[in-house]
């Protein structure tokens, strides 16, 4: 039997691959200058006087705060989280919703990010394959005004954004509306990420194969540390 040099997957135990799905924020699409240095400067424009190390801090703890169990959404219930974040970060700004608002028109701008330098190259070569490519995002509508302005937009055939179809992930039927945006079955689709239950372990419990992009990882099954990886594994699957 042969045997992928990237997992454990072997080529006689899926059909071929027929899409690749990526994750955005944390894989092919990175924040300009980081979250934390952006709250911070923002932050500061409006009264702040936190240190950045205090405002990262508060940021991971009002970021992580959210259930596991919340998992419907709408652009509505994304823009008042987002609301509820930038109120935990900042108690002692001069006017509050201002600061908000500023951080959350920062963040769609698409200025305010860069795609990973491998996501292009990637594509390309997904695409000259016949594999459809689709990005799957917990992002909300602001996703679409970055991939709009961005070459690299055009070369996704199909965008699922949790806060347009109700459901983040990792609820199982944000993964059934992938495969049903892409037209593939589970054991054709391949989705890769940076979150290890929403892009690892959500999809493989509906039988798709499933990468974890983590630069630290070393030989961990099923991990992947660059980008570009994921042609390997298409070979060898």
């Amino acid at each position: 039997m042969n045997q992928s040099p990237i997992g454990s997957t072997s080529v006689d135990d899926h059909p071929p691959l027929r899409a690749v799905v990526f994750d955005a924020v944390g894989t092919v699409l990175h924040p300009q200058p980081d979250v934390v240095t952006a709250y911070h400067e923002i932050g500061r424009q409006h009264g702040s006087s936190l240190s950045r190390d205090e405002v990262g801090r508060r940021f991971r703890e009002a970021f992580t705060s959210r259930a596991e169990t919340e998992l419907e959404t709408s652009d509505a219930i994304e823009y008042e989280f987002w609301r509820y974040v930038v109120g935990k970060v900042f108690r002692d700004v001069v006017d509050p919703e201002a600061c908000f608002r500023q951080l959350h028109e920062h963040f769609a701008q698409p200025t305010s990010w860069r795609f990973d330098s491998e996501t292009e190259r990637v594509l390309t070569a997904l695409g000259l394959r016949g594999v459809v490519r689709c990005i799957a995002s917990n992002f909300d509508a602001r996703l679409d005004g970055i991939l709009d302005a961005s070459p690299v937009g055009p070369l996704f055939d199909h965008r699922v954004i949790s806060s347009k179809i109700g459901y983040r992930k990792p609820h199982r039927r944000f993964y059934e509306i992938v495969l049903e945006t892409c037209g593939t079955t589970a054991a054709e689709t391949l989705f890769i990420g940076d979150e290890p239950a929403a892009d690892r372990e959500g999809p493989a419990q509906l039988g798709c194969r499933a990468l974890l992009l983590d630069p630290g990882c070393s030989g961990e099954e099923n991990c992947v540390t660059q980008l570009r990886d994921v042609l390997c594994f298409l070979e060898a699957n």
